[in-house]
């Protein structure tokens, strides 16, 4: 709209919503090595756009979709624990469970409280 004042953006209406769960599914490679986002804004997006429920995929650089993501480029340090302290940041990890035959695991998170 004009001046960017006719409707709000997506983001913004998705904090005014009541989001109860967001799913992040093979999608966080994707933003990080892709679009270079670093990890602790995509936590801080995330946490602004749940009210309470965070579904998200962990996937190693080991995962061949993931180094075919990197071009050469070094992401070792993306380990499991690198991912794990930053979403604690903000999340609870209630659950998480490996995909059998694969270097992915599925995470279930609660948003803890301000």
């Amino acid at each position: 709209g004009w001046n960017l004042a006719e409707t709000s953006s997506f983001i913004e209406r998705c904090e005014h919503a009541q989001i109860e769960m967001v799913f992040m599914l093979a999608v966080l490679h994707h933003i990080v090595v892709t679009d270079g986002i670093p990890i602790h804004e995509l936590v801080g997006l995330l946490s602004r756009l749940t009210k309470k429920w965070l579904v998200i995929e962990y996937i190693s650089p080991k995962d061949r979709a993931f180094s075919n993501l990197c071009h050469g480029r070094d992401y070792s340090h993306f380990t499991e624990e690198f991912f794990v302290t930053h979403f604690k940041t903000r999340f609870e990890i209630t659950d998480s469970f490996s995909l059998s035959g694969s270097e992915r695991k599925l995470y279930l998170m609660q948003l803890k409280q301000k």
